[in-house]
């Protein structure tokens, strides 16, 4: 849309004429003769018309930041204003509006810091989280640690660290779910990825499910050396099925399903054919039954980490497993906690005037999936809210395609830090969305303006690509477009930082 007003004179020299012409025609009528008291006059005028300039730009600073300044919210930081003269007034992330947030930056640019400020603020709103740790660094699990001390909730906080295995609290991830086809597909989840040959996939699955009934039957407590026991030892897998049948109902004419699969099925097998079948299963059942790691996952009584009771008792959980340390048996361990997640959350939907609830997980780019997908869209509605790190698209692109565009739409809040990655910084951009304004033009004859020009509307990045690359350590742009926020602010230390410093 193009529109062409004529100017018959250079606005640079009419606007001082009619000033001067007006000043002129003011004197005349109100001057009385006396030029000095009629100049005192207009710098009284001007002082006014200055005053209230002031003051409606003042307003509608406030006005326009009224909505982020809500003391209901997170003080999160201070606001960064467009104009460096205005000043940096305290911002309020509005969590109580918002679902869930993903935060995007280069390492070092200031994601910890926002986490740890984070969990600060929700912890004072009597709010709990759980913050999964793949990274496991001492510093920042420390901090967390006195964070939480300092909220004087130190005896309800569980901590899941297997940078520590003689100190890390038990669980034993056959126990978190007590029924039999919920574990199986839980557990399935962990052994065998998702492009997994099905036949090797639906072989473990027999074995574990009539592995699991059988020990339910004949009441010894699941554990992964116990199904490692019955898979090698054919004596302990006899006690058990003749145990199984002493505590059955006299007079009941049918056997379970498990003792026809082991003596019909799995005893006809030859060691060969077994290895074939189960080589996959058994190197994952293997590495939980491996020392350090034996003790915390194979407990036969109660688990430390009561996972399965979490939400009940709106407890804030740590759960620190540290990459380097085990490998791919990291990711699994993790993977693990994430895929429960979903059965218990969907219990939590049962629960009345339940609090809302944080899962925090850090890069979470190390264990991203289909589960993730699935955990952003159903936890809201249980009052369970995500945040999720990562440093660029490619995290979310090396999934599969169109794994990227998945997240980004279970998202409504997006945190962005320095990114220099050049796609990422354009998504950020599209998120932030466009605005229209208008684009005036000249003409210019020798250097001078012509007087003929047009006017254009126009649409523009509301935050420029660039932009995003340009933060200073700490600086985040805040992007929620449901609520129609989109603020550029300076992250703040955690008060405890602060107070050491």
């Amino acid at each position: 849309m193009e529109e062409t007003k004529q100017q018959p004179v250079n606005l640079g020299t009419l606007i001082p004429v009619l000033g001067l012409a007006l000043l002129a025609v003011l004197y005349q009528r109100y001057g009385n003769g006396d030029f000095e008291g009629f100049i005192h006059k207009v710098y009284w005028a001007v002082g006014i018309a200055v005053a209230l300039l002031v003051a409606s730009l003042g307003l509608k600073f406030w006005f326009k930041n009224r909505g982020q300044n809500d003391p209901s919210g997170l003080e999160i930081g201070r606001n960064i204003p467009e104009t460096s003269w205005l000043p940096r007034t305290r911002f309020f992330l509005p969590v109580h509006k918002l679902r869930h947030i993903l935060v995007t930056g280069l390492t070092g640019s200031g994601k910890s810091t926002f986490i740890r400020r984070f969990v600060e603020q929700i912890l004072a709103k009597d709010l709990r989280f759980m913050y999964f740790d793949f990274k496991g660094e001492q510093s920042d699990y420390e901090d967390l640690i006195e964070i939480c001390r300092r909220a004087g909730i130190e005896h309800e906080i569980q901590s899941f660290d297997l940078s520590d295995p003689a100190k890390c609290f038990t669980c034993n991830p056959l126990m978190i779910l007590q029924d039999r086809l919920e574990t199986v597909g839980f557990v399935k989840s962990i052994f065998f990825e998702k492009d997994a040959n099905p036949y090797y996939v639906n072989q473990a699955e027999q074995f574990l499910h009539a592995c699991l009934h059988l020990l339910d039957d004949s009441e010894v407590p699941r554990t992964f050396k116990r199904i490692e026991e019955i898979y090698y030892n054919d004596r302990t897998r006899l006690t058990l099925i003749a145990r199984a049948k002493a505590k059955m109902r006299h007079g009941n004419a049918a056997e379970p399903f498990y003792i026809n699969y082991f003596n019909e099925v799995f005893k006809q097998l030859t060691s060969k054919q077994r290895s074939e079948r189960f080589s996959g299963f058994l190197s994952i059942l293997t590495l939980f039954n491996t020392e350090p790691v034996s003790r915390i996952f194979n407990t036969e009584d109660e688990s430390q980490l009561k996972l399965s009771s979490v939400f009940d008792e709106n407890r804030p959980v740590i759960i620190r497993v540290p990459g380097e340390v085990y490998g791919d048996f990291s990711r699994k361990v993790v993977e693990a906690f994430v895929k429960v997640m979903p059965v218990l959350i969907a219990r939590r939907r049962k629960m009345k005037n339940r609090k809302d609830y944080w899962l925090l997980l850090d890069e979470g780019c190390s264990y991203v999936g289909q589960t993730m997908v699935d955990l952003a869209k159903k936890a809201g509605s249980a009052g369970v809210k995500l945040l999720v790190t990562r440093m660029c698209d490619s995290d979310f692109e090396s999934v599969e395609p169109g794994f990227l565009g998945k997240m980004l739409s279970a998202f409504d809040t997006f945190v962005c830090f320095q990114t220099n990655e050049p796609q990422t910084r354009e998504t950020m951009a599209k998120l932030a969305m466009t605005y229209e304004t208008q684009k005036r033009t000249f003409r210019l004859q020798r250097g001078e303006e012509t007087g003929d020009g047009s006017i254009r509307l126009v649409r523009e990045f509301r935050v420029h690509p660039t932009e995003f690359g340009q933060l200073q350590p700490g600086q985040a742009y805040f992007i929620a477009p449901r609520i129609q926020l989109f603020q550029k602010v300076q992250i703040s230390q955690p008060n405890m930082l602060k107070e050491a410093a």
